[in-house]
């Protein structure tokens, strides 16, 4: 459960562990809004000047697609994020099954 998954990780890492993988997350974060951002502009302006007004659908199928480059573009990071994470995790369930 959550509440225990908590509990176990103030007990083997304080509460720094709690916070364990923040700081990669923020640096993800900010190439992840920046790519989405620019993806979703320069299409929704190319649009307008080859097609016309933009609707609906087409912001629905533009914010798609600066998502999927958005998060392309954001996944190793991601992965490092995650691993960061679970490695110490992983060494203080170690230390605890020694103790």
């Amino acid at each position: 459960s959550i509440t225990s998954a908590l509990k176990f990780v103030y007990r083997s890492s304080g509460v720094g562990g709690l916070y364990r993988g923040l700081g990669p997350t923020l640096i993800a974060m900010f190439p992840y809004v920046g790519v989405e951002f620019m993806v979703y502009e320069t299409l929704k302006r190319r649009w307008e000047m080859h097609v016309g007004p933009v609707g609906t659908a087409a912001l629905l199928l533009l914010g798609a697609a600066g998502g999927a480059a958005a998060q392309a573009s954001a996944h190793p990071l991601d992965v490092i994020r995650r691993r960061m994470q679970m490695q110490n995790m992983e060494e203080a369930k170690r230390d605890d099954d020694v103790d």
